[in-house]
C-alpha cells in the first residue's frame, strides 16, 4: 500500500512538472504512465490488469518513440529505451506469471544505475525527465520488495 502511495504521488508530481515544459508528446507519455498507476487504485483485478497494460503499453511507446529521437545523448537515448524496455518485461513477467519472475528483479539495478548517471549529466533538464523517474521510482520499489 505504501509503494503505491509513493508511486502516485511521483507520478502525479511528474505529470505536473511535464505539462509544465509544454511538450506534447512527452506530457502524453506521462499521462499515460500516470493513468495505468492511479487506475490501480480502484481494486478490481481486471481493472488492475487494465491499468498494468496500459503502464506496459506506455512503456513499450516510450521505449520504440525514444529510440528513433536524435536530440538525445547517447546515454540519455540507451537510458530511455532500457528503462522501457525493462517496465514492459517485468510487468509483462507478474502478467503472465512467468516462473522465477521474482529474480529477475535484481536485474532493475541496471536501469537505476543509467538514471543515477544520467541525472549527473543533466537529465533534469531533458523533458523526458518525468516519465523516466517514474519508471526509475517502480524499478527501485520493486528492488527494496525483494
Amino acid at each position: 500500500m505504501t509503494e503505491r502511495i509513493i508511486l502516485s504521488i511521483v507520478a502525479i508530481s511528474m505529470l505536473v512538472l511535464t505539462l509544465k515544459k509544454v511538450d506534447r508528446q512527452n506530457a502524453l507519455l506521462t499521462a499515460g504512465l500516470t493513468f495505468g498507476i492511479l487506475i490501480t487504485w480502484i481494486g478490481i483485478p481486471i481493472v488492475v490488469t487494465i491499468g498494468l497494460i496500459t503502464y506496459m503499453l506506455t512503456a513499450l511507446l516510450i521505449s520504440l518513440t525514444n529510440l528513433r529521437k536524435r536530440g538525445l545523448s547517447k546515454l540519455n537515448q540507451i537510458t530511455i529505451v532500457l528503462a522501457g524496455i525493462w517496465a514492459f518485461g517485468l510487468n509483462l513477467m507478474v502478467i503472465v506469471h512467468f516462473p522465477y519472475a521474482s529474480e529477475v528483479r535484481i536485474s532493475v539495478f541496471i536501469p537505476i544505475i543509467l538514471y543515477l548517471i544520467s541525472l549527473t549529466r543533466g537529465m533534469v533538464k531533458r523533458k523526458e525527465f518525468g516519465y523516466l523517474t517514474i519508471m526509475s521510482v517502480e524499478f527501485i520499489l520493486r528492488l527494496i520488495r525483494f
